[in-house]
């Protein structure tokens, strides 16, 4: 294998761990949204946390 062809693998292969980090990431952090979903649920009952879980309310007003 040429030195050139070499070192696109070595640069893929490392930009696919960063990848898989930030998906990595990613995922503890919808797990860790559900996780504090299910407790909101727990606490006010389904109905009332259906109305009150929002987008907004998850992430943030984005404006500020």
């Amino acid at each position: 294998m040429d030195p050139e062809t070499r070192e696109l693998l070595a640069r893929i292969r490392a930009e696919s761990k960063i990848i898989d980090a930030v998906l990595n990431d990613i995922e503890r952090e919808q797990r860790r949204q559900n996780e504090l979903i299910a407790e909101i649920i727990r606490r006010q009952g389904v109905n009332t946390a259906i109305r009150d879980i929002t987008p907004k309310n998850i992430i943030g007003d984005l404006s500020e």
